[in-house]
């Protein structure tokens, strides 16, 4: 059994994210994957384009578990369903999450003001520097 079995999960281009899903499974479960489009995620292997399945923790009940995928900064790429199977000796059980990426209000501004200003400081360091050279 899966808690919640579908979820729709909204995040900030930029931020962190943590999605947990709480499984029940007896007998103990044999498998447990996250899985995207392009990749499967396994509990405890090392992240991959910052994203990691954590080390499934207890859920506080008898059977019951946690898992959580942790997203170190949310990206346009992450946004679409990502899918968790468990498999025990009884069967499997899966839960969908859908992931709605959203961009922070002024953060593309925030981008564009930052690169101006290094241009702007190229430019001039540029200009010094032709100046030097013509004397």
């Amino acid at each position: 059994m899966v808690l919640p079995s579908s979820q729709t999960v909204t995040a900030n281009e930029g931020e962190p994210l943590d999605i947990i899903v709480e499984f029940c499974a007896e007998p103990s479960y044999t498998k447990v994957l996250w899985i995207s489009e392009e990749r499967v995620y396994t509990p405890d292997a090392p992240s991959h384009d910052g994203v990691q399945a954590l080390a499934i923790e207890d859920g506080g009940t008898e059977s019951c578990y946690r898992t959580t995928l942790r997203f170190e900064t949310i990206q346009w790429s992450h946004a679409g369903e990502w899918l968790l199977l468990v498999r025990s000796s009884e069967g499997l059980a899966d839960a969908s999450v859908l992931l709605n990426v959203t961009r922070a209000s002024g953060y593309s501004r925030a981008h564009v003001q930052s690169a101006s200003i290094t241009y702007l400081l190229l430019c001039l360091i540029l200009q010094a520097f032709l100046q030097e050279h013509r004397h």
